[in-house]
């Protein structure tokens, strides 16, 4: 019977029927806690498309509380760097930062770059976006940390030209184009002027 329903749920809201697949999806979780419990994959996969159908909904600090729950059962059953876990907190940091809350959201990022830096290496491009991506956070949080951003965006962008990708790749060129944003944001024109003019 609840896997009937999880076929309406997907089929409401592939027709963008999201408040009645949401409220079908919410009956499902709690069917699924009831007769499977809370660490069983059936119900950890419907809590997470239920986290997303509150994230589209604009309902984002109940997807949050989801999304937190999600990430530590993951983390519990799969360890912190199984693609599970490195899903749900991509997710997790998406509902903190559409809840403003920065720090949450910066911290969840440094521990996934560190993640995929160990796994991956440094050089891998997931991990240099990684690191491109808490860079922008940073820059966007707080004028304190406007040093530590511009050495983590030269650090980005002199790994992914120098060691990856050719001069005229285009994850080559935005690395170059946030590091002359920071260079601008700190007052250095001269050296923004001369990144920008490169890219």
């Amino acid at each position: 019977m609840v896997d009937i329903a999880e076929r309406f749920e997907l089929v409401y809201q592939s027709n963008s029927r999201y408040h009645d697949a949401l409220k079908l999806d919410e009956e499902i979780v709690q069917v699924r806690k009831k007769k499977q419990g809370e660490n069983h994959p059936h119900y950890l996969r419907s809590t997470e498309r239920l986290a997303i159908l509150y994230y589209l909904l604009g309902r984002s600090e109940e997807s949050s509380v989801l999304s937190e729950k999600l990430y530590k059962a993951n983390k519990k059953r799969f360890g912190e760097e199984h693609c599970r876990t490195l899903i749900t907190m991509s997710k997790l940091i998406a509902c903190f930062d559409k809840l403003d809350r920065k720090q949450d959201a910066l911290h969840l990022r440094e521990k996934v770059f560190e993640t995929l830096k160990k796994t991956l290496g440094k050089e891998h491009h997931d991990t240099l976006q990684t690191m491109s991506d808490i860079a922008f956070a940073i820059s966007h949080h707080d004028l304190g940390h406007k040093l530590k951003t511009l050495d983590l965006r030269e650090k980005d962008m002199e790994l992914t030209a120098l060691k990856i990708l050719n001069e005229m790749d285009p994850h080559t060129l935005g690395s170059i184009v946030n590091l002359a944003l920071s260079d601008q944001d700190l007052g250095r024109k001269h050296k923004a002027l001369e990144f920008g003019e490169n890219a």
